[in-house]
C-alpha cells in the first residue's frame, strides 16, 4: 500500500527502532516499526518522523493487531517553519499530541485527513496572523470527533451548555458547565471563522487563554478518557 501519512507521535523502540503512530489517507490511523538508517541516503531516517510531518509511505499492511513495516518512506510536503518557530512549534506538538490522544480511526478518513494535511500546511505557510489558530483547529475538528458545538439556537443572550453542546436562553440548573453570555457570544463568532480570516478575531492573551481553558473542558466533558495534555501548558506560555 501506498498512502500519504502525518505523523502523530514517535516512541524509541529498544536500542535502533521506533515505533512510529501516524494518520493514514488509505487506512486511518496506524503504527509503524521503523528501523532507520543511519545514511543520508536511508529512506528511513530517524529525522523523517518529526511531528506532524507530512509523508508518504509504502508499506505491507498487516493484521489489524501488527505493526507496519515500512518499505520507503518519503516526505510528501515539505515543513519549512513550523519545526523552527518557536510559536509554531508549540502549537504542533500540541496538535500532534491532541490528535494522538483523541483518533482512534483504523480505518479510512479521508475527509479528515485532507482536513489536516490542509491545516498543517496552512500554518506551516502562514508568516503572520496565527495567534488563534489552534482554537480555529479545535473548532474544526469538533465537527470530525462528532461533538461539534449546536449553534442552530444561538441568539444574544443565550448561554453555551458545555455539557448539552448547544446555546440554551437559561443557565442550565442540573450543572455548572456553561459559558457566560459574554463567552458564549464570542464562541459563536469564533465558530464562524476560517483559517483565512482568523487574524480579524481580535483576543487579549487572557481571552485566549481562557478559551483554551474552556475548550479542553468541553472536550474533557465530550471524550471519553480524555488525558492532561502536557502540551497546553507549554502552548499557553508560549502565547503569554
Amino acid at each position: 500500500m501506498k498512502t500519504r501519512a502525518i505523523v502523530l507521535h514517535a516512541l524509541r523502540y529498544g536500542d535502533a527502532s521506533l515505533v512510529v503512530e501516524v494518520f493514514t489517507e488509505q487506512a486511518g490511523r496506524q503504527s509503524l516499526m521503523v528501523h532507520p538508517g543511519r545514511g543520508r541516503r536511508s529512506s528511513l531516517r530517524a529525522s523523517l518522523f518529526q511531528p506532524l510531518a507530512l509523508l508518504d509511505v509504502e508499506a505491507e499492511p498487516r493484521a489489524a493487531d501488527d505493526l507496519w513495516r515500512p518499505k520507503t518512506v518519503a516526505v510528501e510536503h515539505p515543513l519549512t517553519t513550523l519545526p523552527y518557530q518557536p510559536a509554531k512549534a508549540a502549537i504542533a506538538m500540541f496538535m500532534a499530541e491532541f490528535l494522538y490522544r483523541t483518533l482512534h480511526r483504523d480505518e479510512a478518513a479521508p475527509e479528515l485527513f485532507r482536513f489536516l494535511h490542509h491545516s498543517i500546511a496552512y500554518l506551516d505557510a502562514c508568516s503572520a496572523g496565527y495567534a488563534n489558530f489552534h482554537i480555529v483547529f479545535l473548532l474544526h475538528l469538533s465537527r470530525f470527533l462528532g461533538i461539534r458545538p449546536n449553534d442552530a439556537d444561538y441568539a444574544d443572550g443565550r448561554y453555551f451548555d458545555l455539557q448539552a453542546g448547544r446555546f440554551t436562553a437559561l443557565p442550565p440548573v442540573a450543572h455548572r458547565h456553561f459559558l457566560s453570555r459574554d463567552e458564549s457570544r464570542q464562541l459563536h463568532q469564533l465558530m464562524r471563522l476560517r483559517y483565512s480570516t482568523m487574524h480579524l478575531f481580535a483576543m487579549t492573551r487572557a481571552d485566549r487563554k481562557r478559551c483554551l481553558q474552556l475548550m479542553d473542558q468541553y472536550f474533557r466533558l465530550h471524550l471519553p478518557a480524555y488525558p492532561e495534555l502536557r502540551s497546553l501548558e507549554v502552548l499557553q506560555q508560549v502565547f503569554d
